[in-house]
């Protein structure tokens, strides 16, 4: 007689939380046994975009950010210092994101875990990965996120890890900034710009009752 034994699969899966508030918290689960020591991955935004310095909290377990390391050594070698420096990357191409390239409707991030003891990062269940701030959430119709594996940069990598479920299609939302009138914001777009001044000038100087 032989003895079958039900073995549950295990795989690195990617979730994407909407904050309400402007921002968004890319998570992991990984299952004992699953040494995660990389991630790479690409985030795909509709109806809102990402800037350079939209990384707000990055989980200090990956303290290797793999672009912003290319980086530095492109200019000076030896000088990445670890668990600095941003997490957020071009798409198809090295290097971080920075000012210059405006805001994208496309990023890429790029994280590794390197310890003394070469240890990989926690298993667990929606483990927090990055926190991350978003542009335009006011603007668009139906803002939302998707995530895809990066093949430029490994996608998700370790010992014995498999990639399972990636987020597809998270509606993102931002209560918290959409809701609140702004000042001068006289057409109700989410910004004070030359619009707002074209729509008083009309009335410039009227005495109101």
């Amino acid at each position: 007689m032989k003895l079958a034994i039900a073995v549950p699969a295990m795989a690195v899966d990617i979730n994407v939380v909407n904050n309400d508030d402007g921002t968004i918290t890319v998570q992991y689960s990984a299952t004992p046994g699953e040494n995660l020591r990389g991630v790479g991955i690409v985030l795909t935004l509709a109806d809102c975009t990402v800037s350079a310095e939209a990384d707000i909290w990055v989980n200090p377990e990956f303290n290797v950010r793999f672009d912003e390391a290319y980086d530095a050594e492109q200019a000076v070698p030896s000088s990445y210092i670890l668990g600095t420096g941003s997490c957020l990357a071009k798409v198809n191409e090295p290097g971080v994101l920075t000012l210059a390239d405006g805001d994208v409707s496309q990023v890429a991030i790029s994280l590794g875990v390197l310890k003394p003891d070469q240890g990989a990062a926690s298993a667990g269940t929606n483990i927090d990965l990055v926190k991350i701030a978003l542009d335009g959430l006011c603007d668009g119709t139906a803002p939302a996120v998707a995530v895809a594996l990066d093949p430029l940069r490994g996608g998700i990598v370790g010992d014995a890890v498999t990639v399972g479920t990636l987020a597809t299609g998270v509606a993102v939302t931002d209560t918290v900034n959409c809701s609140i009138a702004c000042f001068g914001d006289f057409n109700g777009d989410g910004y004070v710009d030359a619009i707002d001044v074209q729509l008083l000038i009309p009335v410039f100087g009227t005495t109101c009752p």
